[in-house]
């Protein structure tokens, strides 16, 4: 025995590119009840660090230790 359940659903998807955070909920369109939601945040290196690793890298390759590169 199966029975077929289907459900009208929104999403809405918050993206803050200040501190690289986002949310989202997934409501029943209906009744606006919520179903699901979560949030998270993304850290990006500083300039510094991000330089830093790049000359890492190159200097392994120069160095020709392509897996420490990688």
């Amino acid at each position: 025995m199966s029975a077929d359940v289907t459900a009208d659903l929104t999403v809405e998807v918050r993206l803050n590119l200040l501190d690289f955070s986002w949310s989202w909920e997934i409501r029943h369109a209906r009744t606006h009840t919520l179903v699901e939601s979560g949030a998270g945040r993304q850290d990006y290196p500083s300039a510094d660090d991000a330089y830093a690793a790049g000359c890492a890298r190159l200097a392994a390759l120069s160095a020709g230790d392509v897996e420490e590169a990688a």
